[in-house]
């Protein structure tokens, strides 16, 4: 299973995009969990809560706005960053896919950017809801496809203005 990361600057559609994903995944019927409120039947998990890795945690589509939050890349030995980077290294046996988004790769714990196939960067386009869009493999920084992603359809499914809730630490 695959951990996808997407970046860019404030602004960019990285929430539009991944509230996107996510609302393909749960048209396949796939159970969605998420750190953010969304508009369609899915699991309401904070940062803390997923990385103390639940039952709940097991075939499903996991999407994490501000990754950074609870796996930073300057709190490496804190318990969220550990649970976060062991989910990482569970995924295919959990059947998960776990798609994330960050303003800046380096924000994020070093071992979950190792564990990251693809990264999507997005772009403001100056068009509201129109973003640019490239899909990377990290290993080897191929660009695999470039594209203009219309995120107006998505704008009703989740709050852009939400801020996300790292959770409480047991």
């Amino acid at each position: 299973m695959s951990i996808i990361g997407i970046m860019g600057d404030r602004g960019a559609g990285k929430t539009c995009l991944l509230t996107f994903l996510l609302k393909l995944d749960y048209d396949r019927s796939r159970k969605i969990i998420s750190n953010y409120h969304l508009q369609f039947d899915f699991n309401y998990m904070t940062l803390t809560d997923i990385s103390e890795l639940p039952d709940e945690v097991q075939n499903a589509t996991i999407g994490l706005d501000e990754l950074q939050v609870g796996a930073d890349s300057r709190r490496a030995l804190s318990k969220a960053n550990l649970g976060i980077t062991k989910l990482a290294t569970q995924l295919r046996k959990r059947v998960c896919i776990l798609y994330y988004t960050t303003q800046r790769f380096n924000l994020v714990d070093k071992r979950m950017r190792d564990q990251t196939d693809y990264i999507i960067t997005s772009e403001a386009t100056g068009k509201e809801g129109i973003f640019k869009i490239k899909i990377m493999d990290r290993g080897t920084g191929d660009i695999l496809k470039e594209k203009i992603f219309d995120g107006k359809p998505v704008f009703d499914l989740y709050d852009s203005w939400e801020i996300v809730d790292k959770g409480e630490e047991s």
